[in-house]
């Protein structure tokens, strides 16, 4: 079954852990507070998404992905996104937070915490547990919709772009809701005259994304 019913309403729970018994149990997985979590959170699937997207514009990139999410739909059997929250697996995700960043993966770190002012291994812990949900989410999708490689190749380019729109809408839709904690965030990242955290590659194209 799909723990997910879209991924506006993940991204809502995601970007709104307190109002969420599955986003308070995954921020404690990361072992970080759910402000925090809901900052990274909110750039950091859609980072996540570029980067496989990414990966997948090459066809070996993209057979060893497809055979990940085989493997994924094959052992992460849960009944309900909060189950699957309480037993997320922070190791896994390192690991595939390791494959979709490669050499990149310290960049990513030290850039996100630069721009939304928390600690490099805050970053880290929480993309740690984004990664398995990305992961989990693409693996529903493919078996829901019955996705070859090619597929999934285009599942993904349009997830990334979605997922980066949603979590701008709801900023600006709900910024009441969320106390002010991401009010600037938008813009911030979109900023171009801050010269010093100007960004080139993936994440200067993810950012293009929120504009």
């Amino acid at each position: 079954m799909s723990l997910f019913n879209d991924i506006g309403n993940l991204m809502g729970t995601l970007m709104q852990p307190d109002q969420h018994e599955e986003g308070k149990n995954l921020a404690s997985k990361a072992g970080v507070d759910t402000n925090d979590f809901a900052k990274i959170a909110s750039i950091g699937l859609p980072l996540l998404l570029q980067g496989m997207n990414r990966n997948n514009q090459h066809q070996q990139g993209l057979e060893s992905f497809n055979q990940a999410l085989n493997q994924h739909q094959e052992r992460n059997n849960y009944e309900s996104f909060n189950q699957f929250s309480k037993n997320v697996d922070p190791q896994d995700g390192q690991k595939i937070v390791g494959h979709v960043f490669n050499n990149e993966q310290e960049e990513v770190n030290n850039s996100l915490a630069d721009r939304l002012g928390v600690n490099p291994d805050t970053v880290k812990r929480t993309m740690a547990i984004l990664a398995p949900i990305a992961i989990k989410y693409l693996a529903d999708r493919k078996r829901q919709q019955n996705l070859d490689a090619q597929g999934v190749q285009k599942e993904t380019q349009n997830l990334t772009r979605e997922a980066a729109m949603r979590a701008r809408d709801f900023n600006t839709n709900d910024q009441s809701k969320s106390g002010g904690l991401l009010g600037d965030l938008f813009s911030n990242l979109t900023d171009s005259t801050n010269t010093q955290k100007n960004d080139s590659g993936l994440l200067g194209s993810l950012f293009d994304l929120f504009k």
